[in-house]
């Protein structure tokens, strides 16, 4: 059995309240897990509560059986990962590019008119909708509802696909879908552009008029504009660029690779960080980024970075969608090459925050997540230990921890 040894909480209040996305169910006895069966009871008791239909309730959830492949999936933790340059490699093919430039073509009308309204560029959009779902040649075929539930009842991130379960059944009852309807990938995004349905609910838009906002339809236009807008909310710029690529001086000082060191191009130009290719777009604040550390390609990173970062906050997808947007208006690749070292997986970052924390360094919660507390720690380190302090954890920086710090 999949099920970890968890109870329910009381209520589906106490786990929006209680818990952040990603968190762990509150485990509030150490009874084991009821059976799914009683589970759904007891869900469809706490989804009354919650003001949801009893009509829609019993739609959803009649019938509705353990999915533990999609369990197994979101429990499963690789052991390896791929290095940042083999993940771009397949994720920016000319393959893509091509057929990127083609939807460009056939949609300019459309794209243009989400540009207008929100100001996010039809290359954005358009790479974006590549990433997701290859232009919506793959939108996934899991049953949401299935899908959220089994997750809810015995994911690690329990919580929140049970708020993301809630928020599906919103769908439901809100927008007119039937359960069959609501297809999509296994973890529960919908759509062209992979939205989650709590995403779904709140920056979804009725981009065609039609009087439904529907992600899923073959008309990619409510899609693509609800990208649009979702990304205007978060903050994107129309006069800003995402991130661009810059050449680092002999003798840089790598403590200002941070990404709470934000200095105009002007300014850090004058410290002799030059863009590789032309000039940047706007004179707009920007941080030095090192994807891999000093042995890869520098960029400043401008606000809509920031903006690509709400929308899916890895690193390997952010720039994935950011150079494929690149390449979809024939700007040059980058200059860099990326090393072969490949990325540590989350509970290795964590591991490495619990030996810098023993070591005085870390005085965060041990999280895994890039956050500037985890750089700055990890720059203090490397400079303790005589190394280029640009924040990266490495696989090598890993094994000296592990010999080091303590």
């Amino acid at each position: 059995m999949i099920c970890k040894k968890r109870a329910l909480a009381v209520s589906i209040g106490l786990l929006v309240t209680t818990t952040g996305v990603g968190a762990e169910r509150p485990c509030l006895t150490n009874a084991p897990c009821p059976a799914f069966s009683d589970w759904l009871i007891d869900l469809g008791q706490q989804l009354r509560a919650e003001g949801l239909a009893q009509a829609t309730i019993d739609r959803a959830l009649a019938g509705l059986s353990l999915n533990e492949q999609v369990v197994e999936l979101e429990n499963r933790q690789p052991d390896f990962i791929r290095t940042l340059g083999d993940y771009l490699d397949r994720a920016v093919t000319s393959e893509r590019i091509r057929l990127g430039r083609k939807k460009l073509s056939d949609y300019a009308d459309l794209l243009q008119e989400i540009e207008t309204r929100y100001g996010v560029p039809p290359q954005v959009i358009v790479a974006i909708w590549g990433v997701e779902t290859s232009y919506g040649g793959y939108r996934g075929r899991s049953d949401i509802v299935r899908a959220l539930a089994s997750l809810a009842y015995a994911g690690r991130r329990s919580a929140f696909f049970q708020t993301e379960l809630i928020a599906a059944l919103r769908l439901l009852e809100t927008e007119g879908f039937s359960r069959k309807a609501l297809r999509g990938s296994w973890a529960g995004a919908l759509g062209h552009t992979q939205f989650m349905p709590s995403s779904y609910l709140k920056f979804a838009v009725d981009f065609d008029t039609d009087g439904q906002r529907n992600l899923m339809a073959d008309n990619p236009a409510d899609a693509l504009g609800s990208a649009g807008a979702y990304l205007a909310a978060h903050g994107w710029s129309a006069y800003q660029d995402w991130a661009l690529e810059v050449r680092l001086p002999d003798g840089f000082d790598y403590r200002l690779a941070h990404p709470d060191i934000r200095k105009t191009p002007k300014a850090w130009a004058a410290l002799g960080v030059v863009p590789m290719h032309g000039r940047p777009q706007s004179p707009s604040p920007a941080s030095i980024y090192l994807p891999v550390g000093a042995e890869g390609p520098a960029l400043l990173r401008f606000g809509n970075f920031e903006a690509l970062k709400a929308y899916n906050v890895t690193p390997a997808y952010i720039l994935s969608v950011g150079l494929l947007a690149d390449a979809l208006v024939g700007r040059p690749k980058l200059a860099t090459p990326w090393p072969t070292q490949r990325l540590l997986s989350l509970p290795e970052r964590q591991e490495m925050q619990t030996g810098l924390a023993q070591a005085g360094l870390f005085p965060g919660e041990v999280t895994g997540k890039m956050t500037p507390n985890f750089i700055t720690a990890v720059q203090n380190y490397q400079e303790m230990r005589g190394m280029i302090p640009d924040g990266f954890p490495s696989e090598s920086l890993l094994k000296d921890i592990q010999l080091h710090a303590n």
